[in-house]
C-alpha cells in the first residue's frame, strides 16, 4: 500500500512528544512490512524540506504555529502527484478537517482531546482557537473511523457524536527491548509513580496535592515523578 499519513510533527522535530514517537513506531513498522509512507508535517529551524526518517519519506512545510494552514494544500499537491489508497489523520493540536478535501479512505489516530484542558495550559485566545476547533470534529469527521488509544477517549468521543461503530481501541504499546523491569523488585514503601511530560494541561500538580490526602492513610507513601517540561519550575 502507498500510505499519506498527516501529523503536526515528525519525531526529529526539538518539540515532538508522545505523539510523534506513537506515530513512528507504527509506520516504521508498516514500511518494514513492504509498504510507502510518506509523512508531511511542520518544519522547524535547521530541518530539510525532504529527508528519509524511519524508512518514512517526510516532507515538511510551514511551522509548528502554521502548520495548519499549510496542510490542505500540502496534501492536495502529494496527491496530485502520486495515487495513495489511504490517508491517516493524526489529529491532536489543530484538526486538519481532512474529509472536506480528500477524496480518497481516511483513518483518523486520535489520543485525546484537549477540550477545556487547554485553557488549562495556554492564553485564552489560542485555547479559545483550539477548544472551537475540536468542536466541529465531531460533523466533519463523523463517517471517518477512529483508532483511538483508550477507552476514555472512545468514551469521549462517543458523548461528541462519533458513532461508536467508527470506534477501535488500540493500545499504546511498550518495546520491551528498552524497557525490561525486573519484576522480581519491589519498592521498600508504597510507591506513586508519574513517567511523562510535565505539561501544566497533564495536572501533575493535582497528583501532588492528591498525596497529601494519601499520607493520612498511607504514611510512608513517597511520590516519583520522572520527566520534564516548561511545567517543571512551578511544580518545583
Amino acid at each position: 500500500m502507498n500510505i499519506l499519513v498527516i501529523n503536526w510533527q515528525d519525531r526529529l522535530n526539538p518539540l515532538s512528544g508522545g505523539a510523534e514517537v506513537h506515530l513512528h513506531e507504527i509506520f516504521g513498522r508498516i514500511v518494514r512490512k513492504g509498504h510507502s509512507v510518506t509523512l508531511l508535517c511542520s518544519s522547524f529551524p535547521g530541518a530539510k524540506k525532504r529527508e528519509v526518517v524511519d524508512g518514512m519519506r517526510v516532507i515538511r512545510m510551514g511551522s509548528r504555529n502554521t502548520f495548519n494552514f499549510f496542510a490542505p494544500g500540502g496534501v492536495k499537491m502529494l496527491l496530485r502527484q502520486e495515487k495513495y489508497d489511504v490517508l491517516v489523520d493524526d489529529i491532536n493540536k489543530i484538526p486538519f478537517y481532512t474529509p472536506i478535501y480528500v477524496r480518497l479512505p481516511i483513518v483518523a489516530i486520535l489520543h485525546h482531546f484537549f477540550d477545556r484542558t487547554i485553557y488549562r495550559q495556554t492564553g485564552l485566545v489560542p485555547a479559545s482557537y483550539v477548544y472551537l476547533s475540536e468542536r466541529i470534529v465531531p460533523l466533519l469527521y463523523r463517517k471517518v473511523p477512529f483508532a483511538v488509544v483508550s477507552e476514555s477517549t472512545k468514551e469521549d468521543i462517543i458523548s461528541k457524536g462519533i458513532p461508536e461503530v467508527n470506534i477501535r481501541v488500540i493500545h499504546n504499546g511498550i518495546d520491551h527491548r528498552t524497557y525490561a523491569p525486573d519484576y522480581s523488585l519491589k519498592s521498600r514503601s508504597p510507591l506513586v509513580c508519574y513517567l511523562g511530560r510535565l505539561k501544566k494541561y497533564k495536572s501533575v500538580d493535582i497528583l501532588i496535592k492528591a498525596m497529601v490526602v494519601v499520607r493520612r492513610q498511607v504514611p510512608d507513601v513517597r511520590l516519583l515523578i520522572i520527566g520534564d517540561g516548561d511545567h517543571r519550575p512551578t511544580l518545583m
